[in-house]
């Protein structure tokens, strides 16, 4: 009597089996990249490219303040968010301001600029090792940065100015126009809505051109749409931490403030990189059967198939990337 015959297959594992194995291949794949250390460098750029801004608003604002109606309406705005400042503090902050020159202004544009583009190489760097693809030559990534610029303020007012419009709403403003005060939840609904799909916008973009290859679209909605969802989550602490920032006033409200925002930046670093972490182990999990295919061939003829790719090239390489 012979032994029945083994199933030619497994059985096919649970969902929950393949989900942690996949978190788990997404941590030891983040592990070898050193997520946390390219985090470190993209927050740090992200953090420097918003001076620049910064200034430039400045000068922006130095045009506005010729008008003494508008000098006066921002001095009282002035004394109301900082009650415990001299006036003459306040005065010679605002004709610091009103007296800054054209040079200020081209040297912080020129700044945003540079710094900004700054950015985007420090993002193309990181996904270089992330997706195992060659880098820009720096030329290219500073021309690359440049024209990225628009996407950057984009990102920052997606990240920013959306969660602190809501910061306004939730805290209670009853004097928004056209009778939007009688409809705050509708006016916080449709905000948060708009924001989260400008977001997932946003990174659909920067998961679709960084990379230096073309990537399906497979691999780019899955980063983004967890960075998104991530990003949202974060982004929307802050209207909580305003709406008790006077409960802090007696811990150091400043000095928290700057660590949350520098925590902020980090964890938008480390967000964004996990996305691209997600969609090349999605690349390289679809990429596996055809390596895998092309390793039967090399077995039984003892050659690569003309045309065929190195099964030992770095995991994560897209097939047919172009460089």
């Amino acid at each position: 009597m012979t032994a029945p015959d083994r199933p030619s297959q497994e059985p096919a594992p649970s969902p929950a089996h393949e989900s942690g194995g996949s978190i788990k291949r997404l941590y030891w794949r983040a592990f070898d990249d050193d997520l946390t250390g390219m985090a470190a460098m993209v927050a740090y750029n992200l953090l420097l490219s918003i001076f620049p801004l910064a200034l430039l608003s400045l000068f922006i604002a130095s045009q506005v303040l010729q008008s003494e109606q508008l000098q006066t309406s921002v001095f009282e705005d002035l004394r109301r968010l900082f009650p415990s400042a001299a006036e003459s503090t306040l005065l010679n902050v605002l004709d610091s301001i009103r007296t800054a020159t054209t040079g200020l202004g081209i040297v912080a544009l020129v700044a945003s600029i540079w710094i900004g583009s700054s950015f985007w190489g420090a993002l193309d760097t990181a996904f270089c090792r992330i997706y195992h693809l060659e880098c820009r030559p720096w030329l290219k990534q500073k021309r690359f940065g440049v024209a990225m610029l628009a996407v950057s303020l984009a990102f920052i007012a997606a990240t920013v100015a959306v969660p602190a419009l809501q910061s306004i709403i939730v805290a209670g403003a009853e004097d928004l126009p056209f009778g939007l005060s009688e409809v705050r939840v509708l006016v916080f609904a449709a905000t948060l809505v708009a924001g989260i799909a400008l977001l997932f916008v946003i990174l659909s973009v920067i998961y679709w051109t960084v990379p230096h290859g073309r990537l399906p679209w497979r691999a780019i909605w899955p980063g983004a749409l967890g960075a998104t969802l991530a990003i949202a989550v974060v982004d929307y602490a802050f209207p909580a931490y305003l709406s008790r920032i006077s409960t802090l006033a007696g811990l150091g409200t400043s000095l928290i403030f700057i660590v949350i925002v520098l925590l902020w930046f980090y964890a938008l670093a480390i967000i964004i990189l996990a996305g691209a972490e997600i969609n090349a182990l999605r690349l390289a999990s679809a990429n596996e059967p055809a390596a895998a295919a092309t390793a039967a061939e090399t077995r039984e003829d003892g050659q690569p198939a003309p045309g065929s790719t190195d099964v030992a090239a770095p995991r994560g390489r897209a097939a047919g990337a172009e460089s």
